[in-house]
């Protein structure tokens, strides 16, 4: 994998993770510095599909911050 100085996060719901626990740690293996955040109560896509105003209030806060 090719060096990269961008930050990388890998969001998963509290509800998905046994199913995702195995994705996790594939990408974890090439991107050992990756951000995982932990998205309390939601399924896969769930955040994004259900609840999309909080998907854009936490997705900006991620772009603001690094700005």
């Amino acid at each position: 994998m090719p060096e990269t100085d961008t930050e990388i996060h890998f969001w998963v719901g509290t509800e998905e993770w046994g199913s995702r626990y195995r994705d996790l740690k594939w990408f974890q293996s090439y991107l050992p510095d990756m951000k995982v955040v932990t998205i309390p109560g939601m399924m896969h896509g769930e955040l994004v599909m259900m609840h999309p105003e909080e998907f854009a209030r936490l997705a900006f806060a991620v772009f603001k911050a690094d700005s």
